[in-house]
């Protein structure tokens, strides 16, 4: 695909192919852009009890100038004057911090259904492209049909993998999944990074500061296949019939193997 989608654009119609990594057919995207006339969204006020929980509307209804109706994400932004304080939640853009008393004002800011900055992951998944990128100042997951059709906010977080009937994100310092019908929600407290990851069959591979580790997916188990020492970096990480590769200064750029069963770790090639 392109390296963004439109954040600006003059009123028409837009056609894009696009390929993705192991997806055989191409993809094809319209665009038609035109002007809003209209939203579908009112001033409102709200009462809670300090502490609680209030969840904004996370789109409304647009009406172009044909007559059409779009579905369009409204980001929030606080605009009242308590200093320092941002009471829309960062990792959920749609949730009130509710922690001070008082009067608060919250103002929305709604956006082109296709106003999507530096996307930066996308997968498909039977009828639906689900991509990440970031949403006024929050990362969110998209999901549309694959014409390009009915995107929605799917949740904030960004996209890692989808894997079987499950959905792999990282949200809130954490790798997470769920089902992609929503339910069945884990969180592995101990994947901490949206970087080096990769999902295979049962097992999820990921890197951190320490080394290279292997986890099952269902959250249990947690083995060391790789220790970290001076020089390592593991920026590049791939998995391929059974071994990860990945690179190393040793103290040259080494590219390394490590089987997925811990047992072979050893220098492939190097580089300079």
């Amino acid at each position: 695909m392109g390296k963004e989608f439109y954040r600006e654009s003059e009123v028409g119609e837009y056609s894009f192919d696009g390929t993705i990594t192991g997806y055989e057919e191409i993809i094809k995207i319209k665009v038609t852009a035109e002007e809003v006339e209209t939203v579908d969204f009112q001033d409102k006020n709200s009462e809670i009890l300090r502490y609680g929980k209030l969840e904004l509307p996370r789109t409304t209804v647009a009406t172009t100038t044909s007559g059409r109706k779009i579905t369009s994400p409204i980001v929030w932004k606080y605009t009242g004057n308590i200093t320092g304080v941002n009471m829309v939640e960062s990792n959920n853009y749609n949730r009130v911090n509710t922690d001070f008393i008082g009067n608060h004002n919250i103002q929305g800011t709604v956006l082109s259904r296709l106003n999507l900055s530096y996307p930066y992951r996308i997968e498909i998944k039977d009828d639906f492209i689900y991509y990440s990128g970031t949403l006024g100042f929050s990362d969110v997951t998209m999901r549309a049909k694959k014409d390009g059709s009915n995107p929605t906010v799917f949740f904030s977080g960004k996209l890692v993998h989808i894997v079987g009937d499950y959905i792999y994100y990282y949200q809130g310092g954490n790798l997470q999944r769920m089902k992609l019908d929503g339910s069945s929600k884990l969180v592995y407290s101990d994947i901490t990074s949206y970087n080096n990851i990769i999902i295979k069959d049962d097992y999820i591979y990921y890197a951190t500061y320490d080394g290279i580790y292997k986890k099952n997916t269902n959250g249990t188990g947690n083995t060391l296949l790789v220790i970290k020492t001076d020089g390592y970096k593991f920026t590049h990480f791939s998995l391929f019939e059974g071994f990860i590769y990945y690179d190393a200064y040793y103290p040259y750029e080494w590219i390394w193997r490590v089987k997925t069963d811990g047992t072979i770790n050893e220098i492939v090639g190097k580089y300079y």
